[in-house]
Parts: C-alpha cells; sequence; structure tokens
C-alpha cells in the first residue's frame, strides 16, 4: 500500500470503500495534488461524501491546507457531520467548525 493509498484510507470513515468510492477518492486527491479541477456526478447513495472528505483530509495533511466543505442546506449538512463523527469513533480527530446563518457552511 502506497503511503498516500494509505493516507486517504486513514480518513475514509468506513473499514471498506463501496463500488467506485475508492476511484472517487483517487480522483479528487489526483485533482488536487495537480492543481486541478475534479467534478463529481454519482447517484445518492455511492458515498461521494465519505469519498470527498478522505480525499481532502488527507491532502490537506500531506500539504498542510485547510479544507472547506460548503452546503447550502441543513440537510446537506447531515452527511459530513456523520462521517466526521465515524471518524471520531475510529480515533481519528478533525477539528471542525460549523458556522450557521441563513446558509449554513461546515468548514473545518
Amino acid at each position: 500500500m502506497s503511503g498516500t493509498e494509505a493516507l486517504i484510507r486513514r480518513y475514509f470513515p468506513y473499514d471498506t470503500f463501496r463500488k467506485y468510492q475508492w476511484e472517487i477518492a483517487r480522483s479528487i486527491y489526483d485533482a488536487l495534488s495537480s492543481g486541478k479541477v475534479a467534478l463529481i456526478e454519482a447517484p445518492t447513495g455511492v458515498g461521494k461524501t465519505a469519498s470527498a472528505l478522505a480525499a481532502s483530509l488527507a491532502y490537506a495533511e500531506e500539504d498542510n491546507a485547510k479544507v472547506l466543505f460548503l452546503i447550502r442546506t441543513k440537510n446537506e449538512a447531515q452527511a459530513p457531520i456523520r462521517e466526521l463523527r465515524r471518524l471520531r469513533d475510529r480515533g481519528v480527530n478533525v477539528d471542525f467548525v460549523i458556522i450557521r446563518n441563513r446558509l449554513i457552511c461546515v468548514a473545518w
């Protein structure tokens, strides 16, 4: 297992990747590493949030960067908060802040 793969897996909130989750995470990580943009389109339930968080947090650790996870509605805030709690339960602590106003912004 490469260092990058281990780092992405460290921030993945589940024991195993479901179909397409590893490809999503790796694509996002590669895009961040090369300064490119990744557009991910997949149906509800594929696991985009967990994959995006794992890739982004892995990149942030390597590059000493911050991750901003922006959402538009209260319902959209549930998934990243759930995944961050799962990471905490697995012993991986990620500091995060929730800023709420007319629009909600989740940032860490």
